[in-house]
């Protein structure tokens, strides 16, 4: 029986606040996501050398990069964007929680999760719960994505973060609300619900 997410309420659908309450993000700007620990598991710095070799001067995209600091990681990976110029596209907030994560969700456009290992990866069911096509790694069992067609399941190295973030950058709006309505159907089967009934049948 797989980890559960609690379906988003249409209540909580509606952008009530909008990402200009983080002073991040401006207008038309497409936000790629990654929530979790920043920890050197979750594989964020081939996420960022994949990221400087395609949009480094690139203003239509931004990369957010959101959880708790661990292990110094957080500066590390600060010194690299420092030296490569990645300021102006590259964000690094705390934790976020609440509205203000909703937020985040209901505002970007693909959420990525670059790690080495991970057991289940609960951030990709709640992504794919608000619409978002989801890039992660073979370290996660969510090859399904791309059974799906609503993301890409990829080899933990630059070059596959490279290809598909070039891919998912270059999405037209009909292929994008495909990938978009898959990935809220997938998380369907992931509905605390669902879940939760597994649980009692057993």
């Amino acid at each position: 029986i797989p980890n559960g997410v609690e379906q988003p309420r249409k209540n909580k659908l509606k952008k009530k606040i909008g990402l200009e309450n983080f002073n991040l993000i401006k207008k038309n700007e497409k936000i790629f996501l990654y929530l979790g620990r920043i920890h050197p598991k979750k594989g964020l710095m081939n996420l960022l050398k994949a990221w400087s070799s395609i949009f480094r001067n690139n203003n239509n995209f931004k990369l957010i990069i959101a959880g708790y600091p661990e292990l110094n990681y957080l500066d590390e990976l600060k010194k690299f964007v420092n030296k490569e110029g990645l300021n102006k596209n590259i964000i690094f907030l705390g934790p976020v929680e609440g509205e203000d994560l909703i937020t985040l969700y209901k505002n970007s456009y693909i959420f990525v999760l670059p790690t080495f290992s991970e057991n289940f990866g609960i951030v990709v069911a709640e992504a794919l719960s608000y619409g978002l096509p989801v890039i992660t790694t073979t370290g996660t069992p969510w090859e399904i994505l791309e059974d799906e067609n609503c993301g890409w399941y990829i080899e933990p190295n630059v070059d596959d973060l490279m290809k598909s973030l070039k891919e998912a950058s270059n999405l037209d709006n009909d292929n994008y609300e495909i990938k978009s309505k898959n990935a809220i159907n997938l998380s369907k089967s992931y509905n605390w619900e669902k879940i939760s009934k597994s649980f009692l049948d057993i």
